[in-house]
């Protein structure tokens, strides 16, 4: 796929992380964006265990999930969003106000009806790079 400009989604991100780094990926599909809140526990766990970003795809849209904020008593989760689509000025004030970064709702994000695929990274499991 060299020199191709066809958008890649989470199985080829893994691939790419594991050729260039040597670090295994877990992907993890929802069959439906509106039950999202089936994978946060272990969204959660996955950056607490691994600390990695989340790239994900589904329908017309690829990002990437940097944090979560969410309430079990209110069923409401906020992600933390790296918009790999993101082109301008790369300066904080820039990415942040031109939404770069930005956090987002759950039901603005996953869609019903969507298939999403996640790539998360497992830097827990994989062996550590020598440092050259």
């Amino acid at each position: 796929m060299i020199d191709t400009k066809d958008w890649i989604g989470a199985n080829e991100v893994g691939w790419l992380i594991n050729k260039l780094t040597g670090v295994e990926s877990k992907i993890i599909f929802l069959q439906d964006g509106e039950s999202i809140m089936e994978k946060v526990d272990l969204f959660k766990q996955h950056f607490e265990t691994n600390g990695t970003p989340i790239m994900y795809g589904g329908g017309q849209y690829a990002y990437t999930i940097l944090g979560i904020n969410y309430s079990w008593k209110l069923n409401e989760c906020q992600f933390l969003i790296l918009d790999p689509h993101y082109t301008l000025e790369d300066k904080p004030k820039s990415v942040v106000e031109k939404e770069g970064v930005y956090w987002k709702d759950k039901s603005k994000l996953f869609k019903k009806g969507t298939f999403y695929n996640f790539c998360l990274p497992q830097v827990s499991q994989s062996k550590k790079q020598p440092n050259i």
